[in-house]
């Protein structure tokens, strides 16, 4: 049985855990109402979303920034924000240092 992501607590910690099984690549930034949002489409195993990151004015990952799964599958069922989950702080910081993208 493959590795899930259940979209709760700790998902931060298991995809670290687990990097090897969790693939993301980094598509262009989106601009909404002024803001930049940083879109991560993912995959873990037979699962796949996109992280969507954005940044406060002073450069700090924002707490709005979410972890989401494609499908309602596997308990997975809603976005999950850092501000539920501090362990994604983690993965996210990873994800923009891949792309040299500036944070703090």
């Amino acid at each position: 049985m493959p590795k899930r992501l259940n979209g709760s607590a700790g998902t931060g910690k298991k995809i670290i855990k687990n990097i090897k099984d969790f693939n993301y690549h980094y598509k262009d930034v989106e601009k909404v109402s002024g803001k930049d949002f940083y879109p991560f489409p993912w995959t873990f195993g037979d699962q796949s979303g996109t992280a969507v990151i954005s940044l406060t004015d002073d450069g700090f990952i924002d707490q709005s920034s979410t972890l989401n799964c494609d499908t309602n599958r596997h308990d997975f069922r809603r976005p999950l924000g850092a501000y539920n989950d501090d362990t994604l702080y983690d993965v996210f910081r990873m994800m923009l240092d891949s792309q040299n993208i500036s944070h703090k």
